[in-house]
């Protein structure tokens, strides 16, 4: 079952690489906060199709497909970059986004 759930992470590893260079540019067409509500609502969606998941087959799919939009780090990133006008605050911005994250 560990070969399993390390090609499930691989691979929606992979699913977020790729799919978010096309999630930020797509954020930078409609915009920051509406990109950020879809990525949120996706989320949450994942959480319950996960938690109501009967084969691994279908957890599967899920998990992998939640990866397209799970990665919204790239658009909190460049919300911070707009909002602050300096390096240094940038940089405290960012520290305190990731001390917030984890």
């Amino acid at each position: 079952i560990a070969q399993v759930v390390g090609a499930l992470t691989a691979l929606r590893s992979l699913v977020e690489l790729l799919a978010t260079p096309a999630l930020a540019r797509w954020s930078d067409r409609v915009g920051r906060r509406r990109a950020l509500l879809l990525c949120c609502a996706a989320n949450c969606l994942e959480y319950a199709l996960l938690a109501g998941s009967q084969s691994v087959l279908g957890y599967s799919l899920v998990y992998i497909a939640g990866g397209v939009l799970a990665s919204h780090n790239a658009i909190e990133g460049s919300c911070i970059v707009d909002a602050t006008a300096t390096s240094e605050a940038r940089s405290g911005a960012f520290s305190k986004l990731f001390m917030a994250l984890g």
